[in-house]
């Protein structure tokens, strides 16, 4: 991860800068995140350090772009039967089937095939679209419908062995707030956290 600290002046250490809010920035997720703190820390170095180290395990475990996450091994399973995870997968997914219950199928985080499909998956970019039969074949699997979650056993079920699932659309958001819960378990308060443009406010901000 690309890592720097923004706020300090020339020849002024970051974490003693008090002049203006200091800046814990880097790279994750395929983007850029920030964390602005009006009271940073003592070793902001060390804290910017954790933050990365804590989103670092997110894209790593929750990601579909990263090939041993355990979000592409449901993905790349050709099963049906139902298979364990962990509860931190398991909770991510529910709330996304929570949110597609809610506006009738209009989020669904089954439309991972398509999403490939079109250049915008692990699979890269198309230098042309996809014709009807590809996107008919895509959109076989598609559909929340066909996923079950079972939270009690932590286990994920498919109904096509085709589905996968991506969960671009709240990870970052997750990400953010995890950020900030491990800000406050620090006692670190007054900070604005921006991972990929979705933000999180704690204290005064």
């Amino acid at each position: 991860l690309g890592l720097e600290a923004r706020g300090a002046k020339p020849g002024e250490n970051a974490s003693t800068s008090a002049s203006q809010p200091v800046e814990l920035a880097g790279e994750a997720f395929g983007t850029t995140w920030s964390v602005k703190l009006r009271q940073p820390p003592v070793d902001a170095a060390a804290l910017r350090e954790e933050l990365a180290v804590e989103l670092e395990r997110i894209e790593g475990k929750l990601s579909h772009w990263r090939p041993s996450s355990e979000t592409s091994q449901f993905n790349g399973s050709t099963t049906t039967l139902a298979l364990e995870f962990s509860p931190e997968l398991i909770a991510r997914v529910e709330l996304a089937q929570r949110l597609s219950v809610a506006t009738d199928g209009a989020f669904d985080i089954t439309v991972a095939p398509l999403v490939d499909l079109w250049g915008y998956g692990p699979s890269g970019p198309r230098k042309e679209p996809p014709g009807d039969a590809e996107i008919a074949g895509a959109l076989e699997p598609i559909g929340y419908q066909k996923l079950k979650i079972d939270a009690q056993d932590h286990t994920l079920k498919k109904r096509n062995a085709e589905l996968k699932i991506d969960l671009g659309s709240i990870l970052q958001g997750y990400a953010a707030d995890r950020l900030a819960a491990l800000l406050v378990e620090r006692h670190v308060g007054d900070v604005l956290i921006d991972v990929g443009g979705e933000l999180r406010a704690v204290g005064a901000w």
